[in-house]
């Protein structure tokens, strides 16, 4: 004989777990984070630069220059001309500043650049006159150079080396902190002619 059972009751409906409220709690804290993930998070600003300070342009010197900021060169870039017109010896020189002042003809301590002829015992003893000429600079800032035209009467350095050398005004000659100086000549007159002017081997100064 076969005996049959009675299937067994399914319930109408799952009942809910019971939840205490301590998991509760670890199960909205959950929740909460796992939306926070996808939130951008707030860009780090931007570091902030000065901006680069601008160096002060000099135009003047008012103080005796430290000898340790000078270093300076003082080069021919072409060769002498004679103006028979007016009797004067041209000369064109760059001045070159590899020091760390600017080098300027202007103010109560200027640079000039200063022409001396230099006789048989120095500038400083006749013939030899230190304080020939003078000729000025422009704004020469450190690490630059510039182009100086020098105009010179022939008749009192005929015979003499001329020798150009800078020179701040009231304070020193550079070649007194060993800063190097450029001698040019001597000249003389073409076989003794006036308004001519020749290397000491008779060949005649170029005209300009």
């Amino acid at each position: 004989m076969t005996i049959l059972s009675a299937p067994a009751q399914i319930p109408d409906r799952v009942q809910p777990m019971n939840r205490s409220p301590a998991l509760l709690a670890i199960l909205l804290l959950n929740t909460t984070l796992l939306a926070g993930c996808g939130r951008d998070l707030p860009e780090a600003p931007e570091p902030t630069t000065q901006p680069a300070a601008i160096p002060e342009v000099v135009t003047s010197i008012e103080a005796a220059i430290p000898p340790e900021q000078l270093a300076t060169r003082i080069e021919s870039i072409a060769p002498a001309r004679y103006n028979p017109a007016s009797d004067e010896l041209l000369l064109s020189v760059r001045v070159h500043n590899d020091g760390q002042a600017t080098l300027v003809s202007a103010g109560a301590a200027l640079v000039n650049l200063g022409a001396m002829l230099v006789g048989p015992e120095g500038p400083d003893v006749a013939p030899g006159l230190r304080d020939f000429m003078r000729a000025p600079l422009p704004v020469i800032a450190p690490g630059d150079s510039a182009e100086i035209a020098v105009r010179l009467p022939a008749e009192p350095l005929l015979g003499l080396p001329v020798r150009l050398e800078l020179v701040q005004e009231g304070v020193n000659w550079f070649s007194a902190y060993g800063q190097p100086s450029l001698d040019i000549g001597p000249f003389v007159r073409c076989d003794g002619q006036t308004a001519t002017l020749c290397q000491p081997d008779g060949s005649p100064v170029a005209a300009e």
